[in-house]
């Protein structure tokens, strides 16, 4: 797999994770932080990265997603 698939499917991934949870959030909110310790996300794009990562507010309100935010952006 390319650098190019393997960011490709991290976003989507990421995506696909954000998206289940906001889908039926009382009930899926707990399973955020869990979805987000499987995505790679030191390997997507410093533009990713900052529009959908950094800018979701879900991930800033969970301790364990803010957790993965600081070792991504310290990467």
């Amino acid at each position: 797999m390319s650098s190019t698939n393997a960011i490709r499917s991290e976003d989507i991934a990421y995506k696909g994770a954000v998206n289940w949870v906001k889908h039926d959030l009382e009930k899926r909110k707990d399973h955020l932080a869990q979805f987000m310790s499987h995505i790679l996300i030191p390997i997507v794009s410093q533009k990713f990265l900052s529009n959908h990562i950094v800018a979701e507010s879900l991930l800033r309100q969970d301790h364990k997603c803010s957790q993965f935010l600081i070792a991504a952006l310290n990467f």
